[in-house]
């Protein structure tokens, strides 16, 4: 039960995001689990900056792989050392994207928080991670080439 508005805002929020069928060329559900989260949330952050800009919701499972409605909440809490990490390689970004970080968090319940990143379209030249380029095509990430950046 919510104990303010705000958090009430935030959950009718999310039960709205739960409602996303699928994910598509400006939109990404990212778990802070797994092998080389950083590294695909970074890809991913790329891409939409890359491409159309996007939305990226960490802490919420990809509805194609869960389909349980609330239990795809998992929250940033279900790997809090990924997220910190995160928060340490978004500066690495070349040129930096303003304002991603911190982001907007929003509060669920059980002590749980989803974190909503916007990444904007980047018009003027592509950013990259690593000395990678990645662009968003539908919805999936691919690296360019050194041939592409050119």
């Amino acid at each position: 039960m919510p104990t303010n508005t705000k958090e009430a805002a935030d959950i009718a929020f999310i039960k709205g995001i739960l409602d996303i069928p699928e994910e598509h060329h400006t939109l990404e559900f990212k778990r802070l689990s797994g092998p080389n989260v950083n590294k695909r949330i970074l890809e991913t952050i790329i891409a939409f900056a890359n491409a159309d800009g996007g939305l990226l919701i960490l802490g919420v499972s990809d509805p194609e792989k869960c389909k349980e409605g609330e239990q795809r909440v998992f929250g940033i809490e279900e790997n809090q050392d990924a997220y910190d990490a995160l928060a340490r390689e978004i500066p690495k970004i070349i040129p930096p994207l303003a304002d991603i970080w911190p982001p907007h968090l929003l509060a669920w319940g059980d002590g749980k928080r989803v974190a909503i990143i916007y990444v904007p379209k980047c018009t003027e030249e592509f950013r990259s991670w690593g000395g990678r380029v990645y662009v968003r095509e539908q919805k999936s990430i691919r690296l360019l080439s050194p041939q592409e950046i050119i």
